[in-house]
């Protein structure tokens, strides 16, 4: 046998992937996930943006595969407050279907406490609880049920793992998440409406967003520049 590489191949499948990744009606439209990630990368994605890189689009074809092979129908999407939320499928358990958020990770399912030295399942993401949260809010609920595909498992055979968990808060909890997506919707569609008048300002850089997610975003660049700029005025 002769072994010859095709990076061909590769190019090839990557711009199939990436024909899924991208939906160019989002762009028109305003996602819960517009608004509990960075409000500067929502608004760079709906006015000016970058094409997402390999990492992205496979990461997205790992969850989106996944889900299509749990669930044959898409689950209609739920509008609240001009806000689009789109669960991922519906389970059946016994007579009920329940409504479920799906997660993959390379995460373990076995972290080592710090301070007990206890070996245990890692905490969520913050964004995934927030995401639930909104969830929760669109369906008038307090629980949400939650699945999460580990693909290294526990970083040792056998793997990958699921798991699954319910998510339960508090009416305050999910009320008071509420509040805080449509504050920052206030920031985003002001943004967005500047824009779309030719005066384009983008919320203010490393502001709206999580530490982490600045550290292999396509923008980081741009975003770079806006804050070593001149301060513009009535940027949020």
């Amino acid at each position: 046998m002769n072994r010859v590489p095709n990076p061909r191949l590769k190019t090839l499948a990557l711009e199939y992937l990436t024909k899924n990744y991208l939906d160019s009606s989002r762009a028109a439209e305003l996602h819960h996930s517009d608004l509990i990630y960075c409000l500067t990368k929502s608004c760079f994605d709906k006015t000016d943006p970058l094409p997402p890189t390999d990492d992205e689009v496979m990461l997205f074809s790992l969850g989106l595969g996944l889900q299509r092979v749990m669930s044959k129908e898409e689950c209609s999407p739920i509008t609240v407050d001009g806000i689009i939320l789109s669960p991922d499928f519906t389970f059946r358990d016994g007579r009920e279907d329940r409504l479920v958020e799906l997660k993959t990770t390379r995460l373990s399912t076995k972290k080592k406490n710090p301070k007990t030295g206890v070996v245990e399942y890692p905490e969520f993401s913050e964004t995934w609880i927030e995401q639930i949260k909104g969830y929760c809010h669109a369906t008038h609920s307090t629980t949400y049920d939650l699945l999460v595909l580990h693909m290294l498992g526990g970083y040792s055979p056998p793997f990958p793992e699921l798991v699954g968990w319910r998510l339960e808060f508090t009416v305050e909890e999910v009320e008071e998440h509420w509040g805080y997506v449509l504050g920052r919707k206030g920031i985003l569609v002001g943004a967005l409406a500047n824009s779309a008048l030719g005066t384009p300002t983008m919320p203010t850089p490393f502001k709206h967003c999580k530490d982490w997610e600045c550290q292999r975003c396509r923008y980081k660049l741009r975003c770079d520049t806006i804050a070593a700029g001149p301060k513009l005025e009535g940027g949020e």
